[in-house]
């Protein structure tokens, strides 16, 4: 990190606050803050698709019940189908989602700042 990338932040924060009418400190705060709620909205989203794995499984367990019964059924594939996918989405989202949460909540100016440096300098 150079001089040069955090006078741009600065800067552009400043020139915000501006056209905000508040301070560039006020404006970080807020940011800061914004932290708490995406880790919130990244729990919420992490908890929908972990239960959409639990219904996979649901749907799995069906099938090898219903496969059980009659054992040379051909009707209880798509339960099969659809429980492996809902199963496989539903682990790779809620992974997804969970591992951005501590970053989030256990140093929030870290993430304002690489969420900044996101927004100012996309090619980087």
């Amino acid at each position: 990190m150079n001089q040069q990338t955090i006078d741009l932040i600065k800067s552009t924060l400043d020139a915000l606050a501006s056209k905000l009418n508040t301070t560039g400190a006020f404006l970080w705060a807020t940011y800061v803050k914004q932290a708490r709620v995406e880790a919130i909205t990244d729990a919420i989203i992490a908890i929908a698709f972990f239960l959409v794995m639990l219904g996979g499984i649901w749907s799995f367990r069906t099938g090898v019940k219903l496969d059980r019964e009659k054992p040379y059924r051909t009707d209880t594939d798509g339960y099969f189908v659809v429980g492996v996918i809902l199963a496989a989405i539903g682990l790779i989202v809620s992974l997804v989602m969970v591992t951005s949460i501590p970053g989030e909540l256990l140093n929030p100016d870290y993430w304002a700042f690489a969420h900044l440096m996101k927004d100012l300098m996309p090619d980087r």
